[in-house]
């Protein structure tokens, strides 16, 4: 079994992502991804 833990942070217009290693409690990685907020507009079809 991993000692890895993935957090994930999903909001309107970004998603952010951390990865810790539970033994040692050390970030292993973490970011951000930004993308446009979709509008109402944007969205007819």
């Amino acid at each position: 079994m991993s000692n890895l833990v993935l957090g994930l942070d999903i909001g309107v217009s970004s998603v952010g992502w951390g990865i810790i290693n539970k033994e040692t409690n050390e970030i292993i990685d973490a970011g951000v991804r930004l993308f446009e907020e979709a509008t109402r507009n944007a969205n007819v079809f």
